[in-house]
């Protein structure tokens, strides 16, 4: 099948897959791998291509923009060990549904839905967007520049720099263990708090707490998980997974009783 690329930096020519698949025209805008295919560490494929994820790996470095990135399975960069080494998008439309990301992957205005599959840790840059509804994030999210909407997942803490937003939908919230009272549901409360610990139940269930520290001193502080003065955090009670269900449950019943006789 095709690899859409654009030579690895300072070379010439299209980068070879590597594995089962073998090194074929640039035309294509669509490059899907399956298991068994591989994309070569420090390739640039080439602008606007939709890349499907369905198995396989994509190497260290690898480099994408204007494009789309659909994750369902398989790896994406695993093994990054510092900015430059992961997966770089740029003005990109990315979904991970599964498969496993490493860490590093760098989200430069791009739109991200975050559902299944896990990632080590992502860095948010230049306005983009976040929005992650299950999967697991197994280390701090970097959130520089831009935002997050968490409702869902297995997520370790954030880091939430100045200027950037960290939007969480749940019950139960806490500071430091005391409740936050009188929110209304489905409007957004901002916590200008700071040295507490946030902790609440995500709208899926799952379970979340990290740090509201501003001295967390960015990427090399003495904390992993902290939250700048200048950056804005909200909180946004939603109905709890169970009347969710329960009205799910009703809905039929309502229908069938609005029916006229």
């Amino acid at each position: 099948m095709p690899l859409p690329t654009t030579p690895p930096r300072a070379a010439t020519a299209l980068t070879a897959l590597l594995g089962a698949a073998a090194p074929l025209a640039a035309a294509q805008p669509t490059l899907t791998l399956s298991p068994g295919d591989a994309v070569a560490s420090n390739t640039v494929i080439t602008d606007g291509t939709t890349v499907n994820v369905n198995g396989g790996s994509i190497g260290l470095g690898v480099d994408l923009s204007n494009g789309a990135l659909n994750i369902n399975s398989g790896t994406v960069a695993l093994g990054a060990t510092g900015i430059g080494t992961g997966f770089t998008n740029t003005n990109n439309t990315i979904a991970l549904n599964g498969g496993q990301v490493g860490g590093f992957f760098q989200v430069i205005d791009s739109q991200f839905t975050i559902s299944g599959g896990s990632i080590e840790s992502f860095g948010l840059f230049a306005g983009s967007t976040v929005s992650i509804t299950g999967g697991t994030v197994t280390r701090f999210p970097d959130i520089i520049n831009g935002t997050v909407n968490l409702s869902g997942g297995n997520v370790f803490a954030a880091r939430v720099f100045g200027g950037a937003t960290l939007n969480v939908f749940g019950t139960g919230f806490a500071l430091d263990g005391t409740p936050v009272d009188n929110l209304t549901l489905g409007e957004a409360f901002t916590v200008n708090t700071r040295n507490v610990t946030l902790t609440a139940t995500l709208a899926d269930g799952s379970s979340f707490e990290t740090d509201l520290n501003p001295a967390f001193g960015g990427f090399s502080g003495p904390d992993p998980d902290g939250a700048a003065t200048t950056a804005t955090i909200t909180l946004t009670l939603v109905p709890e997974p169970a009347t969710l269900l329960t009205l799910a449950g009703a809905a039929p019943w309502l229908i069938r009783r609005r029916r006229p006789a």
